[in-house]
């Protein structure tokens, strides 16, 4: 993880909380450094997991 700078964690926190959109989570992630690449492969096997138990 790259270096934590906390009032920009603090900043990008707060604007994910204000949007209260579905991907809450994802913007949180990234404002703690998570790689992009991690974060879309959260979606995806989210994504999949959602789908899946759909039709169960």
């Amino acid at each position: 993880m790259k270096n934590l700078n906390h009032a920009k964690i603090i900043q990008a926190v707060e604007k994910a909380v204000q949007a209260g959109h579905e991907e809450f989570i994802y913007d949180f992630l990234k404002a703690y450094g998570k790689a992009k690449t991690t974060i879309n492969r959260l979606k995806r096997e989210c994504q999949v997991y959602c789908v899946n138990s759909v039709w169960r």
